[in-house]
Formats: structure tokens, C-alpha cells, sequence
């Protein structure tokens, strides 16, 4: 039967008031050897070089997409080419404000106004002499007095209605007999 200082011994346990680290086998400053530090290097050189194949890889596979758009790139138009749309001045406004700030639908609230105060009041069309626009709500009232002709005007002053000519009956139809396939 063995003893308990040969067990001691054996377990690498203290077996009195007076051991030290140099009896357990752990020397001071020694506590970080499961560390592999040149597993830790070869893993950081490894990281760095496949991100730098792939930043590779992708740079020459968007050189490809652009060389494939250019080549499949469809041609202007001739006559796009040979009157192309003008710059537009800055000094002409846009459809929609660029400021966030603004509404985006004042202009179109703006449009519809003045609009309505077109569509709702008399007024010359080209100049004081020339067209005359009436109101909405005038035209509708003329109309509904007036009503509404049955056929569009042919530009007669005087029409009359023709009366339409007695055509003669179409003959009916005689069957006639199927012949043999064949």
C-alpha cells in the first residue's frame, strides 16, 4: 500500500505547510504556456492574405461586369446624337422643391388654385377681341337650357334631315346542296 507522501507526490498535491511552486513543477512566469503563439501569427498572415485574393478577386470581377456593360452598352439613337437634350438654366424651376423643409405639394396646391380660378370665372383665350371663355358653371347651364344637339354639326347653316332612299329588299338566301368530300 503506498503512503500518503508518495500519493502526494504522485497528484502533484502539497503535502505539508511548507511547499512552493518549484515542488508543484510551475515555475513563476510560466502560467501562459497553452498559448501557441506562432498558431496565433501564421492564423493573423493567413487572415491577411486570403482578405487580400479576395479584394483581388472582386476588383477583377467588377473590371469584368464594366468591360461586359460597355461592350453590350446600347447605342445612342442618330438622332439623339445629333440634336442632344439642352441643359436646363438653373434659373428654371424644378418639378418638385429640393428643400425638405418645404412642402412638397404647395406647388401642386398652387396649380390647382389658380386653375380653379380659370375654370371658374370669364375671361378673353388669346386677347380682348379673340375667344372668349366663359365659366364652368355657365357653360353647364347654357347646355342644359339649350340642350344638347343629336348629331354632331356638319357645318351647314340650314341643314335639313335627307330622308333615305327605298332600297329594295336583299333576295333571301337559297341553300345550297354540300358536295362530297372527296
Amino acid at each position: 500500500m503506498a503512503t500518503t507522501t508518495d500519493l502526494d507526490h504522485k497528484i502533484n498535491q502539497p503535502s505539508g505547510p511548507g511547499h512552493s511552486n518549484e515542488q508543484q513543477g510551475v515555475a513563476l512566469g510560466d502560467f501562459d504556456r497553452e498559448i501557441n503563439l506562432k498558431a496565433i501569427l501564421w492564423s493573423g498572415v493567413w487572415l491577411v492574405v486570403i482578405t487580400l485574393v479576395s479584394a483581388l478577386l472582386m476588383w477583377w470581377l467588377m473590371k469584368g461586369f464594366a468591360g461586359y456593360d460597355k461592350a453590350h452598352e446600347v447605342k445612342m439613337l442618330p438622332m439623339a446624337a445629333k440634336y442632344p437634350m439642352p441643359k436646363l438654366p438653373a434659373s428654371m424651376p424644378l418639378l418638385q422643391p429640393e428643400d425638405p423643409r418645404q412642402d412638397r405639394n404647395q406647388d401642386m396646391y398652387d396649380l390647382r388654385a389658380a386653375e380653379d380660378k380659370i375654370l371658374g370665372s370669364a375671361g378673353w383665350v388669346d386677347q380682348p377681341g379673340g375667344t372668349l371663355r366663359i365659366s364652368v358653371n355657365d357653360a353647364i347651364d347654357a347646355i342644359v337650357q339649350r340642350g344638347v344637339a343629336p348629331f354632331p354639326a356638319t357645318g351647314a347653316a340650314t341643314a335639313t334631315p335627307a330622308t333615305p332612299a327605298k332600297t329594295p329588299p336583299l333576295p333571301a338566301a337559297t341553300p345550297t346542296p354540300a358536295k362530297p368530300l372527296g
